[in-house]
């Protein structure tokens, strides 16, 4: 996804977050970019462990309308 971008489009991104956040909110943003990162990459890695449908976790529901 980054191949294309070179040095000079990373700085010129940076810059602009730079300016956008300011200095003292930088160090919050990274922090909070890297715990989103960390529980995507763990939910990536559970998901082979979950179940395909949530049918499969109650499959003999009854219907109430059947008792009336």
């Amino acid at each position: 996804m980054f191949g294309r971008l070179g040095f000079m489009e990373l700085l010129i991104i940076g810059v602009i977050v730079f300016v956008f956040f300011g200095a003292n909110k930088l160090p919050g943003v990274a922090k909070s970019l890297a715990r989103s990162l960390k529980e995507f990459k763990k939910e990536m890695s559970n998901s082979d462990d979950t179940p395909t449908s949530k049918l499969d976790e109650h499959p003999d529901k009854t219907d109430d309308s059947e008792e009336k």
